[in-house]
């Protein structure tokens, strides 16, 4: 008896006799050679058996049935396949040599994953590259990725999969005559988990038979339809912030499409207008205010101005005593907003309980004192609803800065930061502005509120918290105005900002993973720790970077020690020379950070007057408050802090490690007083002499 092959390949044919044998020959050409070619001619009526007829391979099997369409053929095709592993091929499309091999090797390594894609290339008619590639850019768990196409569109010929998997999540559905491959990947990525090798491994042709011209708009619309309905019928189980947010972005994409040529213009604004129907989520606009009545009524109606229509407006009056202006600005809007009164409490206090009070999907902080553009929530919604996973997404923003009129504001651009590097991002740099965010009120369920002990800092806590288990991600557009003012309370409680910025920072530092710092920053994790500890007494909190000296110098320690265990184990001459070397650099941590954070501070602190006098002048001239700029620490106070996660110096490679020490150790060296140049210069040399390393 012949024994079965390891892999079948599926491959459905109907009129295509001049593409369908250079189709064939790329699956007969594959490196990987235990597998068998299931042909099924869905009853051609060109010269399609002739050429299938001409190839004399056994690996090859041809069948062929009436004209039912290519869902049915391949489930036919299915019916007779042999192979543990089941890959698709299209007769317009052509396999590179070694697709089965590396799909196979996949496979067999990850027994987790049930199926596997690759990235495809586009060529046109005659073979010609299109420079277009679908890429294989996400793995694992990819139902909200992938459902709708956008933004990953995986397509046929490259996929492969278990054979099990199809007798539980069912084959192609015959009564779908587009859509049908994704309709299957849509139905096992529920449940299971799939891989991405992000390699070419097919070539898919774009051709006059496949091209939107070639298609009617009437029965292309209809097929949209049709399996948004599907999905939303069958997937009731997924959260419907993926089906909605996912249905949106299918409408919209083949709308698009479709309005680009005039005989499908009609039919695609009518996609176009179902995809406005779809993911409109209510936003909550809370407003939090003490004393306030000089900025209030800006804020409220800025709020009002929303062109997004689902909104509603929650102001906290956290117990202001201004005689009662406060809250008749408040009460003036009836019933256009939702009002809140409440004792004292301080803005964290305010915050949660508009977040307790918001009846919204989505909350947004707007300041009392800064104001929103009339685009602000529409945009991030229908950011928002550009992700795969909206409810598991934060989206931030650019903002514009001012004092007196917005005519006068500046644009804060705000970087692009991947979302697992959001956490370092907010430690290293300051400059993300809480009311650009829009949250989903799901995320303070599962990462709590905002901390009501924090008088200033509140905001970055909850942030480094939401980063934890949320994903960041950048819209750049400006939709706030970031007023700044004498009154504000970053300048009435300059002592308080110091002390909880520098607690703050320097837990933020003794929380950040060994792998957030080594991804971050390129560079070893105690390495990393060190250049942060810089960075935080260059912005002039010198406590967090006195910490954050201590935490790089603890890493050293470890890894000293686990150096000194491995050499009792296996004495190994390269390991005396590291912990030798990891000592010395142990001694100069304290010394460098310390003494240049000492400079640093007064250096920051003679620039910041000199800022905010010209700031003074410049104001006196034009009539308008000065920007007083971030308080800089003028006396060192013993802060405490608490370390959850302890990092440790990568110790597989230490010669590595020790090199990019010695780079820091150099650059560093330079900017230091004398008597720590020497200990330096030691330092150095033994590393150079002793690793014979060059840096």
């Amino acid at each position: 008896m012949t024994q079965s092959p390891r892999v079948s390949v599926i491959l459905p044919t109907y009129n295509r006799a001049d593409l369908v044998r250079y189709a064939i020959a790329s699956v007969l050409d594959q490196t990987y050679r235990d597998f068998e070619l299931i042909v099924v001619d869905d009853g051609s009526t060109d010269e399609t058996p002739a050429v299938l007829g001409s190839f004399d391979d056994p690996r090859l099997r041809c069948f062929s049935q009436p004209n039912r369409g290519r869902s049915s053929a391949r489930n036919f095709a299915l019916q007779h396949a042999r192979g543990d592993y089941i890959a698709f091929q299209d007769s317009d499309d052509l396999y590179l040599p070694a697709k089965l091999a590396k799909q196979v090797q996949f496979l067999d390594e990850h027994p987790d994953y049930v199926a596997v894609y690759t990235s495809a290339s586009c060529i046109g008619d005659n073979g010609d590259s299109l420079n277009f590639v679908y890429r294989a850019s996400v793995s694992g768990n990819i139902y909200p990725d992938i459902a709708f196409f956008q933004p990953v569109t995986i397509t046929l010929p490259t996929v492969m999969v278990r054979r099990a998997v199809l007798d539980e999540a069912g084959v192609f559905d015959e009564a779908m005559h587009r859509f049908e491959d994704t309709d299957l990947w849509r139905r096992i990525a529920k449940h299971h988990l799939f891989g991405a090798i992000d390699e070419v491994t097919c070539l898919v042709r774009t051709h006059s038979g496949n091209i939107l011209g070639s298609q009617d708009p009437e029965t292309l619309a209809a097929a949209v339809n049709q399996y948004v309905s599907k999905v939303m019928t069958e997937d009731r189980d997924i959260p419907p912030g993926i089906l909605e947010a996912g249905a949106r972005r299918l409408y919209k994409h083949y709308g698009f499409a479709m309005a680009t040529d005039p005989r499908f213009a009609p039919a695609g604004k009518a996609l176009s207008d179902k995809a406005a129907l779809y993911f409109q989520p209510k936003v909550s606009i809370v407003i939090p205010v003490y004393n306030g009545a000089d900025f209030l009524r800006e804020a409220i109606d800025s709020a009002i101005r929303q062109t997004y229509p689902n909104i509603e407006i929650v102001v906290v009056n956290d117990g202001s005593n201004d005689d009662g202006a406060t809250e008749a600005i408040a009460l003036s809007y009836g019933e256009r907003i939702h009002y809140v009164r409440k004792p004292n409490g301080g803005v964290a206090s305010a915050l949660n309980r508009g977040i307790r009070e918001m009846s919204g999907e989505l909350f947004s902080w707007l300041s009392h004192d800064d104001l929103y553009s009339a685009e602000k929530v529409a945009s991030q919604v229908e950011f928002l609803a550009e992700q795969p996973d909206p409810f598991n997404c934060i989206v931030y923003g650019d903002y514009s800065v001012f004092t007196g009129s917005v005519e006068n504001a500046a644009l804060i651009r705000m970087p692009h930061v991947a979302p697992e590097d959001f956490r370092y991002f907010i430690t290293e740099q300051n400059i993300l502005h809480g009311c650009t965010l829009l949250v989903p009120k799901a995320a303070f369920n599962r990462s709590g509120l905002f901390d009501e002990t924090l008088r200033t800092t509140q905001d970055y806590d909850l942030w480094f918290r939401l980063a934890s288990r949320h994903r960041f991600v950048h819209l750049p557009a400006a939709g706030v105005f970031a007023r700044g003012h004498e009154g504000q309370g970053t300048n009435r409680m300059k002592d308080i900002v110091l002390t909880e910025c520098n607690e703050l920072l320097g837990r933020f530092a003794g929380n950040l993973t060994p792998e957030e710092l080594r991804r971050s920053s390129s560079k070893p994790a105690t390495v990393a720790l060190l250049d942060l500890a810089v960075n935080l007494g260059q912005r002039g909190f010198i406590g967090a970077s006195r910490h954050t000296t201590r935490l790089a110098k603890d890493a050293i320690r470890n890894s000293i020690q686990e150096l000194a265990e491995r050499q009792a184990k296996e004495p190994d001459p390269r390991s005396a020379a590291a912990i030798e070397e990891l000592e010395g650099v142990s001694q100069l941590v304290t010394a460098l950070v310390a003494e240049r954070a000492e400079a640093l501070a007064a250096a920051v602190m003679a620039e910041r007057a000199a800022y905010e006098a010209r700031s003074r002048a410049l104001a006196e001239a034009i009539n308008q408050p000065a920007v007083v700029a971030p308080p800089a620490e003028t006396e060192v106070a013993p802060t405490f802090f608490e370390t959850s996660v302890p990092v440790a110096l990568p110790i597989e490679r230490p010669v590595t490690a020790i090199i990019k020490i010695k780079r820091f150790v150099r650059r560093a060296g330079r900017r230091l007083p004398a008597s720590t140049k020497a200990l330096a210069r030691r330092l150095w040399h033994r590393l150079s002499v002793r690793s014979g390393t060059v840096a």
